[in-house]
């Protein structure tokens, strides 16, 4: 209703804007208001969260107390950047694997907006922190239609070359980069690091023996 009333105000009436204007989200998983209300909450109010946190990777549920950060919204899916104090050290929490939210009285300790950029925006995709290694990526021609228009990260360097197109990426965790290129097919070729390019020919070569 906000968002509409705002485009109401541009002189177009809001309903038709509404109906014009659609956003597609794509593989959203939910965040019930349920979970996002105390987290945003929190977030906003600065003060720490406690919560149940079901780790797709780990599997099984840990109870966490928070320093909050920020909200983040990411392909479709909400995350939260916080202070774990029992790691003492910055996590990307997903929305959907929260369980049983609190909101507590006590203040969260706000790190600087220097630390939380680095943290958040210093390599590739969503695995936070900074740069472990830069992706070369050469696309085909054909690809490159698309990709030379694309931001993959702030810091990347792409440019054409006579075999395609070129472009180097900064990232800390080649899982979610590994899937990116495997969009592109045979349109797109790791050059290096060595890792990269061993992770991405190993599912290939799972993925060929399901055909």
């Amino acid at each position: 209703d906000k968002i509409r009333h705002l485009l109401g105000e541009s002189g177009h009436d809001a309903e038709r804007i509404s109906e014009r204007i659609h956003i597609q989200p794509i593989q959203a998983r939910m965040a019930a208001h349920q979970i996002f209300d105390p987290v945003a909450e929190a977030t906003l109010s600065g003060k720490q969260l406690s919560f149940c946190y079901n780790a797709r990777s780990s599997g099984g549920n840990t109870h966490r107390r928070t320093d909050p950060q920020r909200l983040l919204h990411y392909r479709s899916n909400w995350y939260l950047l916080a202070v774990c104090r029992t790691a003492d050290a910055l996590r990307l929490f997903s929305l959907d694997r929260i369980s049983e939210p609190r909101v507590q009285e006590a203040l969260s300790a706000q790190r600087t907006l220097e630390e939380l950029d680095g943290f958040a925006y210093a390599s590739f995709g969503i695995f936070g922190g900074g740069p472990r290694a830069t992706a070369h990526l050469k696309f085909t021609s054909h690809a490159a239609e698309w990709v030379a228009d694309e931001t993959w990260h702030p810091d990347q360097v792409g440019n054409r070359r006579d075999d395609g197109y070129h472009l180097k990426v900064p990232y800390s965790d080649e899982r979610e980069l590994a899937m990116e290129v495997l969009r592109y097919g045979p349109d797109v070729e790791v050059i290096g690091p060595p890792e990269l390019r061993e992770e991405v020919a190993s599912r290939i070569r799972k993925m060929a023996e399901m055909y």
